[in-house]
């Protein structure tokens, strides 16, 4: 009974009922001037869709955030019927309307909840097993048995989420540690990776008949990475995709520029770049850096960004006397290149080993040369973010979809597409039918996130994604076991055989394999792939990037598809229809944001080599960019940075879920217009606020329920007599 997702335009359109019946009190020359406002007293402050993870006595609990009841407070069903407080379950899907407290703390008590039901069968308000009211359970055509890897989201005595996927405990459950020890169902934990073996019960529950908790190879001391927006802040904690860590007294927090910060000056969305370590109770944080993510329009000097300046991230497919190769990228090495070890310890060319993680800094020289001026080794997980995967659907739920048996986690963002790339109904899927999905990997492999799916005529299974874990018989892909025998294929970065040794952990690989009668998967063939990441500054004309030095098939074959290119310092980037262009919160933007200046991340694979591999130019073909930000954004055309002296304003709730309420004050009135604008610089909302008078505080409640989760910024425009007053300030959109 998880989190529901219900489409923005399936939504029940809660809260107009109480707005209509709080305008019946409005007096009348307010409502004919058809101001936009709401008044502060009565409009419910927060409003919150997700899944009851907790009932007490007086409260419950929504997906973690804690709601309390009152005598007042109204339940009913999805179609009007009334409910009580004692017929709120745990896994319910809600949609919560509440209020904040008036003593500032951040408790809501809720107004209206309107329970949706089963948040896994679409809802079922009898409680017969049968949402079509027809008598009968329905039969939706999933399979009965279910297996899947993922990571467990919440738990308690009665069930457990994985990846989206919320699995009933029974008599018959085993829970088995990572040694084989037996556990209890206490023993599990919030973020631990498991394997649950179970079954649909026909009613649209999955019960769990084994559950695995795997070794997720974690050391103590080992690093931990994170980039992302902030999702989550907590008491000395912070969450980067999907990665939570704990800040102490000795984690550094800089800005952009590496200016000190205080934990305090943090705010949920912000881009960040975290550096940690696993400690005894999970990471911990030992620096924070603040990105320039460009939301708030100021200019910046780094526009073009430098043509001859390479950062990337990804595995070393081989060591020289003096170079390496990592993610298909020759590095010479001269005396002048700094090397630094895990945690800052001290390390030279010989710690580099083929299968390590190590991030670059360099440089384009003559020749197209490229030279490393700092390594930094001992990354704790797979620098490749992507992963696809082709097989048989083996289940489909709103939040979550299973394929070759790995759970990964469907968001509002998940594109579903039809061979043709147009849009299609998620629910014309069915079971045991072949697609293809493009995913990305969060953090250190927490969560799975589909950004792609889409139906394939390939009726084997294959995966390309780093290697997690490998034995003997057996090839762990992102969390997917393929087995292998003496049959096994392997092929070496240039295509030539070459044995099962030659793999290592982290590395990128494309597995061939078939299903076999039992479910299980053989791997025909394992490719290793040269992957790499690389972000950065795009620079100079996008249209002019320079492709003609990358040679080879590989390479041939991808500029002959590529449909644009970018050069990201001093490496040449190229996309095609099959490149993912996202935001920072998974949302797809179009591939034409990125112009000179834009701060990117690009996940790819490398192409084009010479005989010494040094001498050509290579590459990138990027499978996923990550759009941090333009260079000049709309608003820093529209709006200064900062407030006109005379207007303040002030933004309530932040993060904001439903309503985003602007007190405006201004010491001369004028007509109020606000607008909000999206970390592209792009107008997403606008408002005509009506008119402030001089003294008087005016408010107006902006509907963000339409705009997707993540960082905003709002721009408020006073026009009086005395000229243009304009202030701006950043918003978080949460879900």
């Amino acid at each position: 009974m998880t989190h529901r997702y219900v489409p923005t335009s399936a939504r029940s359109p809660l809260g107009w009922a109480v707005l209509l019946a709080l305008l019946a009190v409005v007096p009348a020359s307010f409502a004919a001037a058809g101001a936009p406002w709401a008044e502060p007293a009565t409009l419910p402050d927060v409003e919150l869709e997700g899944t009851v993870t907790a009932v007490g006595d007086s409260s419950f609990e929504v997906d973690g955030a804690t709601v309390a009841v009152a005598d007042t407070t109204a339940f009913e069903s999805e179609d009007g019927t009334a409910l009580a407080f004692a017929d709120l379950e745990v896994g319910d899907a809600v949609e919560v309307e509440a209020v904040e407290a008036a003593d500032g703390s951040e408790s809501v008590t809720a107004v209206r909840v309107v329970v949706l039901g089963d948040s896994e069968d679409g809802g079922d308000p009898e409680g017969d097993g049968d949402p079509d009211d027809d008598g009968e359970p329905e039969d939706d055509g999933e399979p009965e048995e279910v297996e899947v890897t993922g990571t467990v989201e919440a738990v308690d005595a009665d069930s457990m989420t994985v990846s989206g996927l919320t699995f009933l405990f029974a008599e018959e459950t085993e829970v088995e540690g990572p040694d084989g020890a037996a556990l209890a169902v206490a023993d599990l934990e919030v973020g631990m990776t498991v394997e649950v073996e179970g079954y649909d019960d026909g009613a649209g529950d999955l019960v769990a008949r084994s559950v695995k908790v795997d070794d997720d190879g974690a050391d103590e001391d080992s690093e931990v990475e994170a980039e992302g927006p902030i999702t989550d802040l907590g008491e000395g904690t912070l969450t980067v995709d999907g990665v939570t860590f704990s800040v102490t007294a000795e984690t550094a927090i800089e800005d952009e520029d590496g200016g000190p910060l205080a934990f305090s000056d943090l705010e949920v969305g912000t881009v960040v770049e975290v550096e940690g370590y696993e400690g005894p109770s999970g990471p911990v944080a030992e620096l924070v850096r603040v990105e320039d993510d460009g939301a708030d329009g100021e200019d910046d000097d780094s526009d073009d960004g430098d043509d001859s300046e390479v950062e990337v991230e990804g595995v070393v497919e081989s060591v020289g006397a003096d170079a390496f190769t990592v993610g298909g990228l020759t590095f010479a090495v001269t005396g002048e290149t700094e090397f630094r070890g895990p945690r800052g310890s001290t390390a030279t060319l010989a710690s580099i080993v083929p299968g390590a993680v190590v991030e670059v800094e360099g440089e384009v020289v003559a020749a197209d040369s490229l030279v490393a001026t700092r390594v930094k080794l001992g990354g704790a997980a797979a620098p490749n973010r992507t992963l696809r995967l082709t097989g048989p659907l083996d289940l489909l739920r709103e939040r979550s979809l299973v394929v070759l048996g790995r759970a990964l986690k469907v968001q509002r963002s998940t594109e579903f597409v039809d061979a043709a790339g147009d849009p299609l109904e998620a629910d014309s899927l069915v079971a045991g039918q072949p697609v293809t999905v493009e995913a990305r990997v969060a953090g250190n492999g927490a969560q799975l996130f589909a950004l792609r799916v889409a139906p394939s005529a390939d009726t084997t299974a294959s995966a390309v994604g780093a290697i997690w874990d490998l034995s003997d018989d057996e090839i762990d892909v992102a969390g997917i076991e393929f087995a292998t025998d003496e049959n096994t294929a392997y092929l070496s970065y240039d295509g030539s055989a070459t044995t099962a040794g030659a793999l290592t952990v982290w590395a990128t690989v494309a597995v061939d394999a078939v299903v076999l009668a039992d479910g299980g998967l053989l791997a025909e063939e394992v490719r290793l792939v040269s992957a790499v990441d690389t972000e950065g500054t795009v620079a100079g004309d996008t249209t002019g990037t320079d492709t003609t030095g990358a040679t080879g098939g590989a390479a041939a074959d991808v500029t002959a598809a590529a449909s644009g290119a970018f050069s990201l310092g001093g490496l040449p980037v190229l996309y095609d229809g099959s490149t993912l262009f996202r935001d920072a919160y998974d949302n797809p933007v179009d591939p034409a944001v990125v112009g000179p200046g834009a701060r990117v991340r690009v996940s790819g694979r490398t192409a084009g080599a010479s005989a010494s591999g040094r001498s050509a130019r290579r590459v990138v073909s990027a499978d996923l960019v990550v759009v941090y930000s333009e260079a000049r954004p709309a608003v820093d055309r529209e709006a200064p940075a900062g407030p006109s002296a005379g207007l303040v304003v002030r933004a309530f709730p932040n993060p904001a879920s439903g309503h985003l309420r602007l007190a405006v004050d201004a010491e001369a009135g004028g007509g109020v217009v606000a607008a909000v604008f999206d970390v592209l610089g792009r107008e997403v909302l606008r408002q005509d606020g009506g008119v402030v008078t001089t003294g008087a505080t005016r408010e107006l409640a902006l509907d963000v329920r339409g705009l997707a989760p993540g960082a905003y910024v709002y721009r408020v425009a006073v026009e009086g007599a005395g000229g243009p007053l304009v202030a701006t300030g950043r918003v978080t959109v949460v879900r």
